[in-house]
Protein backbone atom coordinates (compact mmCIF):
# COMPACT_ATOMS: atom_id res chain seq x y z
CA UNK A 1 0.00 0.00 0.00
CA UNK A 2 1.45 3.43 -0.91
CA UNK A 3 2.57 5.61 1.95
CA UNK A 4 -0.10 8.30 1.53
CA UNK A 5 -2.96 5.81 1.17
CA UNK A 6 -1.73 4.01 4.29
CA UNK A 7 -1.71 7.34 6.16
CA UNK A 8 -5.30 7.98 5.05
CA UNK A 9 -6.40 4.58 6.35
CA UNK A 10 -4.62 5.03 9.69
CA UNK A 11 -6.03 8.53 10.16
CA UNK A 12 -9.60 7.41 9.54
CA UNK A 13 -9.14 4.41 11.81
CA UNK A 14 -7.76 6.60 14.61
CA UNK A 15 -10.62 9.07 14.40
CA UNK A 16 -13.34 6.42 14.24
CA UNK A 17 -11.82 4.54 17.16
CA UNK A 18 -11.71 7.73 19.23
CA UNK A 19 -15.38 8.51 18.56
CA UNK A 20 -16.45 4.91 19.22
CA UNK A 21 -14.57 4.79 22.53
CA UNK A 22 -15.96 8.17 23.56
CA UNK A 23 -19.53 6.99 22.93
CA UNK A 24 -18.83 3.71 24.74
CA UNK A 25 -17.35 5.51 27.75
CA UNK A 26 -20.36 7.85 27.92
CA UNK A 27 -22.80 4.94 27.79
CA UNK A 28 -20.85 2.99 30.43
CA UNK A 29 -20.80 6.05 32.71
CA UNK A 30 -24.60 5.79 32.94
CA UNK A 31 -24.74 2.05 33.78
CA UNK A 32 -24.48 1.80 37.60
CA UNK A 33 -23.03 -1.67 38.19
CA UNK A 34 -20.92 -2.18 35.09
CA UNK A 35 -19.12 1.13 35.57
CA UNK A 36 -17.85 0.23 39.07
CA UNK A 37 -14.26 -0.78 38.08
CA UNK A 38 -13.87 2.33 35.95
CA UNK A 39 -15.27 4.49 38.75
CA UNK A 40 -12.60 3.06 41.03
CA UNK A 41 -9.91 4.06 38.53
CA UNK A 42 -11.37 7.57 38.29
CA UNK A 43 -11.66 7.91 42.07
CA UNK A 44 -8.14 6.62 42.53
CA UNK A 45 -6.77 9.23 40.10
CA UNK A 46 -8.84 11.91 41.85
CA UNK A 47 -7.65 11.09 45.35
CA UNK A 48 -4.03 10.53 44.36
CA UNK A 49 -4.06 13.94 42.64
CA UNK A 50 -4.95 15.41 46.04
CA UNK A 51 -2.09 13.45 47.54
CA UNK A 52 0.41 14.50 44.88
CA UNK A 53 -0.52 18.17 45.37
CA UNK A 54 -0.11 17.75 49.12
CA UNK A 55 3.36 16.24 48.71
CA UNK A 56 4.41 18.96 46.26
CA UNK A 57 3.38 21.65 48.76
CA UNK A 58 5.36 20.15 51.63
CA UNK A 59 2.76 17.79 53.07
CA UNK A 60 2.34 14.05 53.27
CA UNK A 61 -0.35 11.46 52.58
CA UNK A 62 -1.87 9.99 55.72
CA UNK A 63 -4.60 7.67 54.51
CA UNK A 64 -6.34 6.61 51.29
CA UNK A 65 -9.90 5.28 51.37
CA UNK A 66 -11.80 3.81 48.43
CA UNK A 67 -15.38 2.64 48.79
CA UNK A 68 -17.40 0.10 46.85
CA UNK A 69 -19.86 2.77 45.67
CA UNK A 70 -17.07 4.60 43.82
CA UNK A 71 -16.48 7.37 46.34
CA UNK A 72 -13.25 7.96 48.18
CA UNK A 73 -11.31 10.09 50.66
CA UNK A 74 -7.70 11.05 51.18
CA UNK A 75 -6.30 12.48 54.40
CA UNK A 76 -3.15 14.57 54.23
CA UNK A 77 -1.21 16.80 56.58
CA UNK A 78 1.45 19.49 56.48
CA UNK A 79 0.51 21.11 53.17
CA UNK A 80 1.58 24.74 52.87
CA UNK A 81 -1.16 25.62 50.35
CA UNK A 82 -4.43 23.83 50.99
CA UNK A 83 -6.44 25.47 48.16
CA UNK A 84 -4.12 23.85 45.62
CA UNK A 85 -4.66 20.46 47.23
CA UNK A 86 -8.44 20.91 47.12
CA UNK A 87 -8.35 22.08 43.52
CA UNK A 88 -6.05 19.27 42.37
CA UNK A 89 -8.62 16.48 42.75
CA UNK A 90 -10.71 17.00 39.62
CA UNK A 91 -8.10 18.97 37.70
CA UNK A 92 -5.43 16.34 38.34
CA UNK A 93 -7.76 13.51 37.33
CA UNK A 94 -8.60 15.39 34.12
CA UNK A 95 -4.88 15.82 33.45
CA UNK A 96 -4.31 12.10 33.97
CA UNK A 97 -7.20 11.34 31.62
CA UNK A 98 -5.63 13.53 28.94
CA UNK A 99 -2.24 11.88 29.44
CA UNK A 100 -3.74 8.40 29.19
CA UNK A 101 -5.79 9.25 26.10
CA UNK A 102 -2.92 10.91 24.27
CA UNK A 103 -0.34 8.42 25.51
CA UNK A 104 -2.34 5.53 24.10
CA UNK A 105 -2.31 7.15 20.64
CA UNK A 106 1.31 8.32 20.73
CA UNK A 107 3.07 5.28 22.24
CA UNK A 108 3.76 1.99 20.57
CA UNK A 109 2.27 -1.22 21.91
CA UNK A 110 5.31 -2.27 23.93
CA UNK A 111 5.47 1.09 25.72
CA UNK A 112 1.72 0.94 26.45
CA UNK A 113 2.11 -2.46 28.10
CA UNK A 114 5.03 -1.14 30.14
CA UNK A 115 2.84 1.71 31.42
CA UNK A 116 0.12 -0.80 32.30
CA UNK A 117 2.61 -2.85 34.33
CA UNK A 118 3.93 0.22 36.14
CA UNK A 119 0.39 1.40 36.92
CA UNK A 120 -0.48 -2.02 38.35
CA UNK A 121 2.45 -1.92 40.77
CA UNK A 122 1.72 1.66 41.87
CA UNK A 123 -1.98 0.98 42.44
CA UNK A 124 -1.30 -2.20 44.42
CA UNK A 125 1.37 -0.70 46.67
CA UNK A 126 -0.51 2.54 47.35
CA UNK A 127 -3.55 0.62 48.55
CA UNK A 128 -1.42 -1.17 51.13
CA UNK A 129 0.93 1.61 52.22
CA UNK A 130 -1.32 4.65 52.65
CA UNK A 131 -3.17 3.53 55.76
CA UNK A 132 -3.25 5.72 58.84
CA UNK A 133 -5.35 6.27 61.90
CA UNK A 134 -8.11 8.32 60.25
CA UNK A 135 -10.08 5.28 59.08
CA UNK A 136 -10.80 1.92 60.64
CA UNK A 137 -9.44 -1.47 59.74
CA UNK A 138 -12.55 -2.31 57.73
CA UNK A 139 -12.01 0.71 55.45
CA UNK A 140 -8.43 -0.37 54.90
CA UNK A 141 -9.53 -3.90 53.97
CA UNK A 142 -12.03 -2.55 51.42
CA UNK A 143 -9.45 -0.13 50.00
CA UNK A 144 -6.79 -2.85 49.76
CA UNK A 145 -9.30 -5.18 48.12
CA UNK A 146 -10.28 -2.58 45.51
CA UNK A 147 -6.69 -1.64 44.67
CA UNK A 148 -5.72 -5.32 44.51
CA UNK A 149 -8.59 -5.98 42.10
CA UNK A 150 -7.54 -2.99 39.95
CA UNK A 151 -3.93 -4.15 39.93
CA UNK A 152 -5.00 -7.70 39.03
CA UNK A 153 -6.99 -6.40 36.06
CA UNK A 154 -3.99 -4.40 34.87
CA UNK A 155 -1.65 -7.37 35.33
CA UNK A 156 -4.03 -9.60 33.36
CA UNK A 157 -4.06 -7.00 30.60
CA UNK A 158 -0.26 -6.91 30.65
CA UNK A 159 0.11 -10.70 30.68
CA UNK A 160 -2.55 -11.83 28.21
CA UNK A 161 -3.60 -8.69 26.36
CA UNK A 162 -2.17 -7.70 23.02
CA UNK A 163 -0.26 -4.46 22.52
CA UNK A 164 -3.23 -2.97 20.69
CA UNK A 165 -5.64 -4.02 23.44
CA UNK A 166 -3.43 -2.44 26.12
CA UNK A 167 -3.33 0.86 24.25
CA UNK A 168 -7.06 0.76 23.56
CA UNK A 169 -7.94 0.07 27.20
CA UNK A 170 -5.67 2.90 28.33
CA UNK A 171 -7.42 5.27 25.92
CA UNK A 172 -10.86 4.07 27.04
CA UNK A 173 -10.08 4.61 30.72
CA UNK A 174 -8.68 8.04 29.93
CA UNK A 175 -11.88 9.02 28.09
CA UNK A 176 -14.02 7.69 30.95
CA UNK A 177 -12.04 9.84 33.41
CA UNK A 178 -12.53 12.89 31.20
CA UNK A 179 -16.30 12.33 30.98
CA UNK A 180 -16.46 11.90 34.75
CA UNK A 181 -14.38 15.05 35.17
CA UNK A 182 -17.00 16.98 33.21
CA UNK A 183 -20.12 15.60 34.90
CA UNK A 184 -19.06 14.69 38.45
CA UNK A 185 -18.29 18.24 39.69
CA UNK A 186 -21.94 19.23 39.27
CA UNK A 187 -22.94 16.71 41.95
CA UNK A 188 -20.98 18.83 44.45
CA UNK A 189 -23.36 21.78 44.14
CA UNK A 190 -25.07 22.15 47.50
CA UNK A 191 -22.99 19.44 49.19
CA UNK A 192 -21.73 20.65 52.59
CA UNK A 193 -18.54 18.56 52.46
CA UNK A 194 -16.90 18.58 49.04
CA UNK A 195 -13.87 19.92 47.23
CA UNK A 196 -15.92 22.85 45.92
CA UNK A 197 -17.23 23.70 49.39
CA UNK A 198 -13.70 23.51 50.79
CA UNK A 199 -12.36 25.82 48.11
CA UNK A 200 -15.22 28.25 48.70
CA UNK A 201 -14.31 28.36 52.39
CA UNK A 202 -10.60 28.73 51.71
CA UNK A 203 -10.74 31.29 48.88
CA UNK A 204 -14.14 33.04 49.42
CA UNK A 205 -15.01 32.23 45.80
CA UNK A 206 -18.42 30.56 45.42
CA UNK A 207 -18.50 26.81 44.96
CA UNK A 208 -20.35 26.99 41.63
CA UNK A 209 -17.40 28.90 40.15
CA UNK A 210 -15.03 26.06 40.96
CA UNK A 211 -17.51 23.54 39.58
CA UNK A 212 -17.65 25.52 36.34
CA UNK A 213 -13.84 25.69 36.16
CA UNK A 214 -13.52 21.91 36.54
CA UNK A 215 -16.20 21.25 33.94
CA UNK A 216 -14.51 23.68 31.55
CA UNK A 217 -11.14 21.99 32.06
CA UNK A 218 -12.74 18.64 31.30
CA UNK A 219 -14.30 19.98 28.10
CA UNK A 220 -11.01 21.54 27.03
CA UNK A 221 -9.16 18.29 27.73
CA UNK A 222 -11.68 16.29 25.74
CA UNK A 223 -11.60 18.77 22.86
CA UNK A 224 -7.80 18.76 22.88
CA UNK A 225 -7.72 14.94 22.66
CA UNK A 226 -10.26 15.04 19.83
CA UNK A 227 -8.16 17.56 17.92
CA UNK A 228 -5.10 15.39 18.36
CA UNK A 229 -7.07 12.42 17.01
CA UNK A 230 -8.11 14.50 13.99
CA UNK A 231 -4.61 15.87 13.48
CA UNK A 232 -3.49 12.64 11.84
CA UNK A 233 -6.31 13.04 9.33
CA UNK A 234 -5.65 16.75 8.76
CA UNK A 235 -2.07 16.12 7.63
CA UNK A 236 -3.13 13.60 4.98
CA UNK A 237 -3.99 16.24 2.32
CA UNK A 238 -0.62 17.88 2.97
CA UNK A 239 1.13 14.52 2.53
CA UNK A 240 -0.74 13.86 -0.70
CA UNK A 241 0.07 17.37 -1.97
CA UNK A 242 3.70 16.92 -1.02
CA UNK A 243 3.86 13.67 -3.01
CA UNK A 244 2.32 15.36 -6.06
CA UNK A 245 4.80 18.23 -5.86
CA UNK A 246 7.68 15.80 -5.55
CA UNK A 247 6.58 13.87 -8.64
CA UNK A 248 6.08 17.07 -10.66
CA UNK A 249 9.48 18.36 -9.59
CA UNK A 250 11.16 15.13 -10.69
CA UNK A 251 9.30 15.21 -14.01
CA UNK A 252 10.34 18.84 -14.56
CA UNK A 253 14.00 18.10 -13.91
CA UNK A 254 13.90 15.06 -16.17
CA UNK A 255 12.31 17.07 -18.99
CA UNK A 256 14.87 19.85 -18.62
CA UNK A 257 17.78 17.43 -18.98
CA UNK A 258 16.26 15.37 -21.84
CA UNK A 259 14.64 18.07 -24.02
CA UNK A 260 17.19 20.22 -25.93
CA UNK A 261 16.96 23.97 -25.32
CA UNK A 262 15.95 26.42 -28.06
CA UNK A 263 19.59 27.20 -28.94
CA UNK A 264 20.25 23.60 -30.06
CA UNK A 265 21.56 20.43 -28.56
CA UNK A 266 25.11 21.74 -28.40
CA UNK A 267 24.33 24.96 -26.57
CA UNK A 268 24.05 23.19 -23.18
CA UNK A 269 21.36 23.53 -20.52
CA UNK A 270 19.58 26.85 -20.15
CA UNK A 271 19.37 28.28 -16.62
CA UNK A 272 16.54 30.55 -17.73
CA UNK A 273 14.60 27.52 -18.90
CA UNK A 274 15.23 25.84 -15.56
CA UNK A 275 13.91 28.89 -13.71
CA UNK A 276 10.75 28.97 -15.82
CA UNK A 277 10.10 25.27 -15.36
CA UNK A 278 10.76 25.24 -11.62
CA UNK A 279 9.11 28.54 -10.76
CA UNK A 280 5.68 26.97 -10.38
CA UNK A 281 7.11 24.14 -8.30
CA UNK A 282 8.82 26.58 -5.96
CA UNK A 283 5.54 28.40 -5.45
CA UNK A 284 3.90 25.12 -4.53
CA UNK A 285 6.71 24.35 -2.10
CA UNK A 286 6.31 27.76 -0.46
CA UNK A 287 2.62 27.06 -0.03
CA UNK A 288 3.42 23.73 1.62
CA UNK A 289 5.92 25.40 3.94
CA UNK A 290 3.26 27.86 5.03
CA UNK A 291 0.96 24.95 5.87
CA UNK A 292 3.73 23.31 7.88
CA UNK A 293 4.44 26.56 9.74
CA UNK A 294 0.77 26.99 10.64
CA UNK A 295 0.69 23.39 11.85
CA UNK A 296 3.74 24.07 14.02
CA UNK A 297 2.08 27.11 15.57
CA UNK A 298 -1.05 25.08 16.35
CA UNK A 299 1.08 22.34 17.87
CA UNK A 300 2.87 24.88 20.09
CA UNK A 301 -0.47 26.22 21.29
CA UNK A 302 -1.65 22.68 21.97
CA UNK A 303 1.48 21.86 23.98
CA UNK A 304 0.97 24.94 26.13
CA UNK A 305 -2.64 23.93 26.74
CA UNK A 306 -1.51 20.39 27.49
CA UNK A 307 1.03 21.72 30.04
CA UNK A 308 -1.68 23.85 31.62
CA UNK A 309 -4.10 20.93 31.90
CA UNK A 310 -1.40 18.69 33.38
Amino acid sequence: MPRVERSVALAKDSRLRFVAMLVGAFVLYNIPYLRAPFMWFETYCHEMSHGLAAVLTGGRIENLVLRLDGSGLLWHSGSAFRPLVSFAGYSGAIGMGVLMTLGATRMDGRSAKGVVLGAALIVFLSGLVFHGGNAGFGSWVVTAGITTFMAACLLALYRWGTHRLAGGMMQFIGLYILISGIRAPFFQLGAPQSDAAGLAEQTFIPAFVWVGVWALLGLLGLFFCYRKARRAQSVVPALRRSQEINLRLQAGLLQWFLVPPLGGADSGPSWAGLSLRLGGEMAEMCHLLKIIRIGGDLLAIGLRLFAFLG
